[in-house]
């Protein structure tokens, strides 16, 4: 049976609901018996949906409406083989979609509101929301300690409620969060993260309560500085000594300089001697520019690193004592 208000549609207009046993299956001929879960129906949009019953159709399909139509229909012969909470009534509309419309079955009779036109079926959605072009990836390091976190929720079956995402910043909500109708996302925190590990949880849900909660950890690397630039061993006892050193960040130029008691420059080096210019152990035979090797005592160092026009140095002594 079909309800309808007056005034339902824009325009007056005549309908029609043709009986399900006078139409075609609207499912493909491969999987239009199977009643099994595996059983995916591929539609145009790339709807992944489990076709359970082929219902009647509501007509005709370019009709628009105001209010939705009360549909009821006897299912008693509903076979399936999935979860009764994952079932639901679904409209192919015009454009070859299937769309979700929702209705509760009791008592073999299933009962659902119409917004439109369109051969109807109870079909099953199985598959969770998915995430897409997420930003960050999971692991990243991130210089920027207020980093955009994006990405795109797609749902290829009931579609997804966009009341339902939530996102949680070490196991804390985070406001203001906006889905775009197109299910897209783009969220920048308010204050900067804490130098260090963040666990990021994404939770959506679709219309049918298959639930996503997705996961991932990225690492914020604190303010650009010289958070550590420590020559090892010393004093040095054989024909090399270590600098660890860590920014933070990666720097523009790096520039270590080292000198004598006397004031004279005894080795240069500059970025391209870095193998990284953020964090890691700089080599230093030492020896001159020139290649000789130094003689025992006290030496200074004098470090100076850069980023986008900020400039930071440090300075400091170590002994060579062979």
């Amino acid at each position: 049976s079909l309800k309808a208000a007056e005034g339902s549609a824009y325009t007056e207009t005549p309908i029609y609901l043709l009986d399900r046993e006078y139409l075609d299956s609207p499912f493909s001929q491969e999987i239009r018996a199977s009643m099994m879960p595996e059983a995916v129906l591929q539609s145009r949009n790339g709807h992944e949906l489990v076709p359970i019953l082929a219902l009647d159709e509501v007509g005709p399909a370019s009709v628009r409406l105001k209010k939705c139509l009360l549909y009821s229909a006897e299912v008693k012969d509903l076979k399936a083989n999935v979860p009764s909470e994952k079932l639901a009534l679904y409209r192919l509309n015009k454009d070859g979609f299937w769309v979700y419309q929702g209705g509760e079955i009791k008592d073999g009779k299933i009962t659902a509101q119409l917004n439109g036109m369109g051969r109807l079926a109870i079909m099953a959605d199985l598959t969770s929301p998915t995430l897409k072009d997420q930003y960050p990836a999971d692991m990243d390091e991130l210089e920027d300690q207020r980093p955009e976190f994006s990405g795109k929720l797609v749902d290829y079956g009931s579609g997804f409620k966009r009341k339902s995402m939530e996102m949680f910043i070490d196991g804390i909500p985070v406001k203001d969060f906006k889905l775009a109708l197109d299910g897209s996302f783009a969220y920048k925190p308010k204050f900067p993260l804490k130098k260090g590990k963040h666990e990021v949880t994404i939770i959506a849900e679709d219309l049918a309560g298959n639930e996503l909660r997705h996961n991932f950890w990225v690492t914020t690397l604190g303010q650009f500085a010289v958070d550590q630039f420590t020559p090892y061993p010393n004093p040095a006892t054989g024909n090399k000594i270590y600098f660890n050193y860590n920014f933070n960040q990666t720097a523009d130029k790096v520039r270590l300089r080292i000198y004598d008691t006397s004031g004279g420059k005894v080795a240069e080096y500059d970025s391209f001697d870095f193998v990284s210019k953020r964090q890691g152990r700089f080599r230093w035979d030492l020896r001159t520019d020139s290649g000789r090797q130094v003689a025992n005592g006290v030496y200074f160092y004098k470090l100076e690193i850069s980023k986008n026009g900020r400039t930071f140095k440090k300075r400091g002594k170590f002994a060579v004592m062979r």
